[in-house]
């Protein structure tokens, strides 16, 4: 989940055409695209060793929740032009500044609190489902709803929601 102001790292490969990790001929380069139009964005691109680089680029405080962004690599491999977009993501309108980031934080910390909760609550009494004039009561469905809501809720605050983050990923060019 990307938000304008995000810094944004990201790995990708570059290969030979046996497959082989290989580098470019010379760096490759980068051009962010904002909703299908190339953007100037610097794109900065970094050799972390043969045939691996990191492409770094902010997405711009002006973006907007909903706006498409990609990282589109070209590169000269063996004398062969290629490129291909290597990054893409629908801004979210999560947290743009430090503040905001732990707001959302902190809420998630407290909707993981109070699962938790409810969830000790519910397996310290275990208490059958049943149907009562057509009202279905479902503990053991409910019981796992809140687990799956922990385990998402958990997952989001590990991701460090309005951090900068990296991702990697191999691309066959």
């Amino acid at each position: 989940m990307a938000s304008a102001g995000d810094v944004i790292y990201h790995q990708f490969t570059t290969k030979a055409i046996n497959k082989a990790l290989a580098n470019a001929d010379s760096l490759p380069t980068g051009t962010l695209i904002k909703n299908g139009t190339d953007t100037a964005v610097t794109v900065a691109i970094t050799n972390k060793g043969t045939g691996l680089y990191q492409a770094q680029f902010t997405i711009p405080a002006t973006y907007a929740a909903g706006d498409e962004v990609a990282l589109r690599i070209a590169a000269l491999i063996g004398g062969v032009s290629t490129g291909k977009v290597v990054w893409q993501e629908s801004l979210t309108s999560g947290a743009t500044t430090p503040a905001a980031a732990a707001d959302y934080t902190t809420n998630l910390e407290t909707s993981r609190n109070q699962i938790s909760a409810r969830i000790v609550e519910i397996t310290a009494s275990p208490k059958p489902s049943y149907n009562v004039n057509g009202q279905q009561v479902a503990w053991t469905e409910y019981l796992k709803t809140l687990r799956e809501q922990l385990a998402e809720i958990n997952k989001l605050i590990a991701e460090g929601d309005g951090t900068p983050w990296e991702a990697e990923m191999q691309v066959f060019i």
